[in-house]
């Protein structure tokens, strides 16, 4: 819906968008330079439609009316409309089955079985792959023929296919946990002898959600306490003796 621009001539007026906590995980989203940095505007377009009840969208008809009223003389005023009902369609549908499972998650609680935790992987492996391909990481790396972009990948993968991807799988499901998880990994990275310099210096050189270099270097130090602290050498040394 927002990729094909029905909410376009109202994200053009919004300056700081509305964040709307625990509806809607964008985290998963194919990157995308049109959307991936308004997304939180369009949405905050589409709230003015919707509501949210119970963990789902749904369009409010007065305000949709009304709000396609004011638009019917935009040059795309009848596709917007066309496309507004045909994806918030396609949304219900996938609420339906959303509720679908919930409800037989409740009922398998209620009856005393065990329920099955699904842990999102593809957001924290994405992110943390993308944040050791930043600039930052080719300066401070000891070598950078060994330590390559391709090394970073595999490294993200066999770490969330060990035995501490599920608690790190945990963790990243905690949105306040992300930044502290991010630098942990980044100063294991250090302790393991893949990047060069201090916690301080490489505090510097990260740009994390503008947090103080201070608090991320205090983070970094974290990484060291961490149970998989002893993966990331062992895979490092590893990695160096073949």
């Amino acid at each position: 819906m927002f990729e094909k621009g029905v909410l376009a001539s109202q994200v053009e007026h919004i300056q700081r968008a509305k964040r709307y906590q625990g509806e809607v995980d964008f985290d998963q989203i194919d990157d995308n330079p049109k959307i991936t940095k308004t997304v939180f505007h369009h949405y905050a377009a589409l709230r003015k439609l919707t509501d949210f009840k119970d963990g789902c969208l749904v369009a409010n008809p007065a305000r949709v009316g009304a709000h396609f009223y004011a638009c019917r003389h935009e040059a795309n005023a009848k596709a917007d409309r066309t496309n507004f009902l045909t994806y918030m369609y396609k949304v219900e549908l996938a609420q339906e089955e959303y509720r679908r499972l919930r409800t037989a998650q409740q009922e398998s609680a209620a009856s005393g079985s065990l329920e099955v935790e699904q842990l999102n992987f593809f957001a924290p492996s994405k992110h943390l792959k993308l944040l050791l391909a930043e600039d930052w990481f080719s300066v401070l790396t000891a070598d950078e023929e060994s330590y390559t972009s391709q090394w970073t990948e595999q490294f993200v993968e066999a770490l969330l296919h060990s035995e501490w991807g599920e608690q790190i799988a945990r963790d990243w499901a905690v949105r306040d946990k992300r930044l502290t998880l991010k630098c942990m990994l980044v100063g294991g990275l250090k302790d393991a002898g893949v990047l060069r310099g201090s916690y301080n210096q490489i505090a510097k050189l990260l740009d994390m959600d503008g947090e103080n270099p201070a608090t991320l270097a205090k983070y970094l130090g974290m990484g060291k306490k961490q149970p998989y602290a002893d993966w990331i050498v062992g895979y490092v040394q590893g990695a160096s003796s073949d």
